[in-house]
């Protein structure tokens, strides 16, 4: 069985064409999708196709048209394994791969840093429509272009972001597809260290700052929000927690404290002067998951 979600026959991927032409049981597809008819037409396969509709919605904990969407999907597709009977798309909520694998670095600080793998401008416009349906202040965008980025796509797909951060092979045909349009967005363009303190410049509060990477810029972003966020915000926490006579530093050299004279810098540095002071620190570092 191969699930179509998303379909526009504009970003058809030889691949997609390709697994639709080897699917010989069934493809099941939103009902009523255009465009999901029209790339199973071009793909050339003879298996059975089936439309679904929303079917016994239920709650859904997950924010966005998109995840509930994929989990009516998946709904489907279990009914169809099972002989119809299935459960609801609630039940599907704690699988990562239903949510365009969607992740929060940072909610906090007057604004908040997702994390997202959407690399293609369907999944963009769609991940960007349901945040704004969330929030109301600006987007943000950072954008890890692959090198087969789509042209002719991006402006809009990206309506909604009042900046957009470029990097990555692809990020030259991104930046000529919103220079041509008039899309009012203003784009800086650069490597991922650059791209990411660029956007560090411009937050402002109430900023939401979505990240769409799953390479390097993925893993640098990670870092970013701990270096500049996480361990000044625990240090802050510990001293609440143990007084203002605890020492706390940040990327404190190791090597002057060991016996070899080795070691690099700790992201965070925590000298307690007695039990009350190391039972404080122990709790918070318990209570953030340090």
């Amino acid at each position: 069985i191969t699930l179509l979600l998303n379909a526009d026959p504009r970003e058809a991927l030889e691949g997609t064409t390709a697994l639709l032409a080897r699917t010989r049981s069934l493809v099941l597809h939103p009902a009523g999708d255009n465009a999901c008819r029209a790339l199973l037409d071009r793909s050339g396969t003879a298996c059975r196709r089936q439309g679904f509709g929303p079917g016994p919605e239920g709650p859904f904990p997950l924010p966005g048209a998109a995840n509930a969407a994929n989990a009516r999907a998946a709904a489907a597709a279990a009914a169809e394994i099972l002989g119809g009977v299935a459960p609801g798309i609630g039940a599907w909520a704690g699988f990562p791969g239903l949510t365009g694998r969607r992740q929060t670095l940072h909610a906090a600080d007057g604004f908040r840093i997702l994390l997202d793998e959407a690399d293609r401008p369907s999944r963009v416009g769609a991940l960007l429509s349901d945040l704004r349906g969330e929030v109301s202040g600006r987007i943000l965008v950072v954008i890890e272009a692959p090198a087969r980025a789509e042209p002719e796509r991006w402006a809009g797909a990206l309506a909604e972001a009042a900046l957009v951060f470029l990097t990555g092979p692809g990020a030259a045909a991104v930046a000529a597809d919103l220079g041509a349009s008039s899309n009012p967005v203003r784009r800086f363009q650069g490597r991922g260290d650059e791209v990411l303190s660029e956007v560090e410049r411009a937050l402002l509060p109430g900023d939401q700052v979505v990240v769409l990477a799953r390479g390097a810029l993925a893993q640098n972003a990670v870092r970013w929000v701990a270096r500049r966020w996480r361990w000044p915000g625990l240090a802050r926490r510990m001293v609440e927690a143990a007084g203002t006579g605890l020492r706390v530093r940040l990327e404190e050299p190791l090597a002057e404290k060991t016996t070899l004279r080795v070691g690099g810098a700790a992201r965070l540095y925590v000298e307690p002067s007695d039990e009350q002071e190391l039972s404080a620190v122990l709790s918070v570092a318990r209570s953030e998951g340090a």
